[in-house]
């Protein structure tokens, strides 16, 4: 008898008809594991969907709270979606670091040096609330080394 892991996928919203790269590199990962038989995955797609980020960020956390018997491990792929997941939850958590948030935020908002520090520092701690960290590349695993001195990746 096979054994069945079920996970809780945490990510951004499916946009099956123009997806970004991080939904594609879900959809791809959903995939390869269909294929193995051997995982349920459980996604948070259309909790509080359209709503700000916290309540978003919390409708998620209600949801594994409520489910946590079923569920094996939690897979963040978005911070903002993940963030109160990863402190409430004593379910393992992999998170997979796709970018530096705090970076991105700061070029594509302009955002003050405040609001990135406050963001870096958020990025910190989520990421070592975790069980397991991913990076998608070499770069994204340096980059958690230099900044953050965070060196238990996978």
């Amino acid at each position: 008898m096979n054994m069945v892991i079920t996970i809780v996928q945490i990510s951004t919203s499916k946009n099956l008809e123009n997806p970004g790269g991080l939904e594609r590199y879900v959809q791809a990962l959903n995939f390869t594991r269909s294929h193995k038989g051997t995982f349920r995955i459980m996604t948070t797609e259309g909790i509080a969907q359209d709503s700000h980020w916290l309540i978003r960020s919390f409708a998620i956390a209600r949801f594994i709270l409520k489910n946590k018997s079923e569920i094996d491990f939690i897979e963040s792929h978005y911070i903002l979606s993940g963030l109160i997941t990863v402190f409430l939850s004593k379910t393992p958590k992999v998170i997979f670091f796709h970018s530096p948030w705090a970076e991105e935020k700061l070029v594509s908002s302009q955002s003050s040096q405040l609001t990135y520090r406050i963001r870096k520092y958020i990025e910190k701690l989520y990421l070592l609330k975790s069980n397991r960290i991913i990076t998608v590349g070499k770069s994204m695993k340096e980059y958690l080394i230099k900044e953050h001195r965070i060196v238990r990746i996978s």
